[in-house]
């Protein structure tokens, strides 16, 4: 397995793609930096989304599966256009 010295985020697309949208889960690591990156630039809510989780909620209706709303909020970002 590759291991680098330092973490790194690829960001891939169309050179005809027009500027796209940043969605993150407001939670720490990656989403809090893709926050910053898109506060940082001034980016709007038409460019810069966030669907945090109710984990308080997931708890309870769910106590044996709770964790996973994270990645099917996850799943749900990524497969809805009109994020």
């Amino acid at each position: 397995m590759l291991e680098l010295a330092e973490r790194r985020v690829l960001v891939w697309g169309s050179r005809r793609w027009p500027w796209p949208s940043t969605v993150e889960g407001a939670a720490t690591g990656a989403d809090a930096a893709a926050c910053g990156w898109c506060r940082r630039l001034g980016l709007g809510n038409d460019r810069h989304r966030c669907h945090p989780v109710d984990w308080t909620s997931a708890k309870r209706e769910r106590p044996q599966e709770w964790r996973m709303a994270g990645p099917e909020r996850n799943t749900r970002c990524c497969c809805k256009s009109d994020w």
